[in-house]
């Protein structure tokens, strides 16, 4: 019925009034019962089996609700009888039709685990007594010199549960009732997340498959415990550790104020300082940037720069001398020749650009244009067969598609 699967209205209405039943199960057993205890939790095994995760078409799971409120005193008196020292049955004209759904015997899947665990193999724990459990019980009776019959009962169960093995102590004790998982609340069409394994203080991680423990809690074992945090300090981004606030810095187990000399501020990190723009750090402190004439600071606000149209010379600042027709570079600090022009000696003259040519993307030289090669000093025509076009570079020729070259033409392939 679970595991993602789709639950028809009986199955819903099943696995309602079965919640129901488990929680009035749960006032009434004895905790000081091993035969109870062993019963409820194979119940709750069976529960969380079929009921625990599953899908459901909308509208549905409301009307098997609303269905089986009618009857909620009639099933809490069922899930008590069940565990009721008195034998008389629940009697009702009203009650709910059964569910077409094959049941186990709690009693019988009891009995198969505790066989199981003191190492009869008594196969799967599917509350069924096959060949294979009813062979485990009789080894079990013949080991305790009891009547072999093969029969699972609750006289059996109550001899198991007397039962320890070799190296247990007599004076275990029984783990507590597990709690059955609530009905499902979420929309139609999404998975029922399994809800009774989270500790206190958890809730569902982002993938809802597992608990995460919440914020200002953190993980310890398998349980969570509050986050203790020191004067000035906060939860970090995970939410599960703590960190000192912005001007403080840790030390040791605890936050200490960051001391900051003058001329200083916090750093990015807010855990220490640094010196504030126009200040350079020297001896511990903060000292004033000491700049030039043309200077300014640079990029990190620590140190100084010559201004654009002015480079570094003897530890000052001076202008950048320009021949003609040049300009200053992408640094700001040298000269180039300008678009047209090309450095010859110490100054720029003008590039010589023959018939069919143009400046390259350098802008210092000149190159043919697209159907020109170069032929001595000039540019001349690139001559194009037939079925032939101009290649990639503009300066030669190639054959079209389903051409190929031959001496100085094309012919088809």
């Amino acid at each position: 019925m679970g595991n993602g699967l789709s639950l028809s209205m009986p199955q819903l209405r099943y696995c309602t009034a079965e919640n129901i039943r488990l929680d009035a199960a749960k006032v009434v057993i004895s905790s000081y019962s091993d035969t109870d205890i062993d019963r409820f939790n194979a119940l709750v095994a069976d529960y969380n089996s079929r009921c625990g995760q599953f899908r459901y078409r909308r509208g549905t799971l409301e009307n098997a609700r609303s269905e089986v409120e009618q009857h909620r005193s009639e099933i809490e008196a069922e899930g008590r009888a069940r565990f009721s020292r008195a034998s008389a049955p629940v009697g009702s004209t009203n009650r709910l039709p059964e569910i077409p759904v094959a049941k186990p015997d709690f009693t019988v899947q009891a009995i198969q685990r505790r066989l199981n665990k003191f190492g009869y193999d008594a196969g799967e724990e599917d509350g069924f007594a096959g060949e294979q459990t009813r062979a485990a019980i009789s080894a079990f009776q013949r080991d305790q010199n009891i009547p072999v019959d093969g029969t699972p009962g609750l006289e059996l169960l109550k001899r198991l549960s007397e039962h320890l093995p070799p190296a247990q102590s007599s004076a275990a004790t029984k783990s507590a009732v597990p709690t059955p998982v609530q009905p499902p609340t979420l929309p139609p069409s999404q998975d029922i997340p399994r809800q009774s394994g989270i500790p206190a203080n958890a809730e569902l991680d982002y993938t809802g498959k597992n608990w995460t423990c919440k914020r200002g809690f953190k993980q310890v074992g398998i349980g969570c415990e509050r986050v203790d945090m020191p004067a000035n300090a906060e939860l970090d981004y995970t939410g599960k550790d703590w960190t000192c606030k912005r001007g403080f810095k840790p030390l040791g187990t605890g936050c200490e104020r960051v001391d900051m000399p003058a001329n200083a501020e916090l750093d990015y990190t807010g855990k220490d300082w640094t010196c504030k723009r126009g200040f350079k750090l020297i001896r511990g402190g903060c000292e004033s940037v000491d700049m030039p004439a043309n200077a300014e600071l640079d990029y990190t606000g620590k140190d100084w720069t010559c201004k654009r149209g002015f480079k570094l010379i003897r530890g000052g600042c001076e202008r950048v001398d320009m021949p003609a027709n040049a300009e200053l570079d992408y640094t700001g600090k040298d000269w180039t020749c300008k678009r047209g022009f090309k450095l010859l000696g110490g100054g720029c003259e003008r590039v010589e650009i023959p018939v069919n040519a143009e400046l390259d993307y350098t802008g210092k030289d000149w190159t043919c244009k697209r159907g020109f090669k170069l032929l001595g000093g000039g540019c001349e025509r690139v001559e194009i067969p037939v079925n032939a076009e101009l290649d990639y570079t503009g300066k030669d020729w190639t054959c079209k598609r389903g051409f190929k070259q031959v001496g100085a033409g094309c012919s088809p392939i």
